[in-house]
């Protein structure tokens, strides 16, 4: 049995590391002068896992990883507005944080586990 907290915490890194790829795939192609880079919008599954349950949610998120490639080629779109490389850079540092805290929730929740499964000693 899955835990709906870690299924979150797994969504959460790998959408942080799509739009950390896509930051970085903008910044690699400024050089060749586009006026415009991609962008992934996650934001409907975050809507419609607000108004799941918790076993809503872990079936959710087994289907969007299930095919994880089309889950993000749905999500990805031409930004509309024009390419800023100070932009992009900044938007790569938000999501560098993100997954950073996520990966140290995700610790302290395996620890957690751990500790429960060993009775309380560590």
């Amino acid at each position: 049995m899955s835990d709906t907290t870690v299924e979150l915490l797994r969504l959460s890194l790998a959408i942080s590391r799509v739009q950390q790829q896509t930051h970085m795939e903008n910044i690699a192609g400024q050089h060749l002068n586009t006026q415009r880079g991609n962008t992934v919008d996650f934001g409907d599954v975050m809507e419609q896992l607000r108004a799941m349950n918790d076993a809503a949610k872990q079936r959710y998120i087994s289907g969007l990883m299930l095919d994880w490639e089309a889950s993000v080629a749905r999500r990805t779109a031409i930004q509309p507005e024009a390419l800023s490389l100070d932009n992009e850079v900044a938007k790569m540092n938000l999501v560098s944080g993100t997954y950073q805290r996520n990966v140290v929730l995700l610790n302290r929740k395996l620890a957690l586990m751990q500790l429960v499964v060993n009775g309380g000693r560590r």
